[in-house]
């Protein structure tokens, strides 16, 4: 895994909003029920704004 080297903090919250998006079975399920990319899109854009609230 590679990052900027002043930026390392900002990448291991990207990786933990990534782990924890991925630890809901609910999330995963909606994320496979869809093949069209503006969904998938839609839904993780969604997920990043609830979490990160």
């Amino acid at each position: 895994i590679l990052a900027p080297e002043k930026e390392g903090a900002e990448h291991l919250k990207a990786l933990a909003l990534v782990s924890r998006t991925f630890r809901s079975e609910s999330t995963c399920a909606k994320l496979r029920s869809n093949a069209d990319s503006s969904t998938l899109y839609a839904l993780l854009t969604q997920l990043d704004t609830i979490q990160a609230a």
